[in-house]
């Protein structure tokens, strides 16, 4: 594997979470204010280095997981 390869898995590890799958912001750090803990998206792709979140408000956000902490929420049954 390749370094960009182990810095997307890394990533998409940190996320727990595939693009298509629905997620909730757990924590943010300081200074990221435009998302907040409680909010909820799906996961429209994943690169090397960030998650792009589309936030069910209508905003598509690259985020930063070592930044803002995603939990991936479960399907209902």
């Amino acid at each position: 594997m390749d370094s960009r390869g182990a810095r997307h898995l890394q990533v998409r590890l940190a996320v727990g979470a595939a693009p298509g799958q629905r997620v909730e912001v757990v924590s943010v750090e300081a200074g990221a204010a435009v998302i907040e803990p409680g909010d909820t998206g799906t996961v429209v792709a994943i690169d090397d280095a960030t998650v792009r979140v589309l936030f069910d408000s209508g905003a598509e956000l690259a985020v930063d997981p070592h930044v803002v902490r995603l939990r991936p929420l479960l399907r209902p049954a």
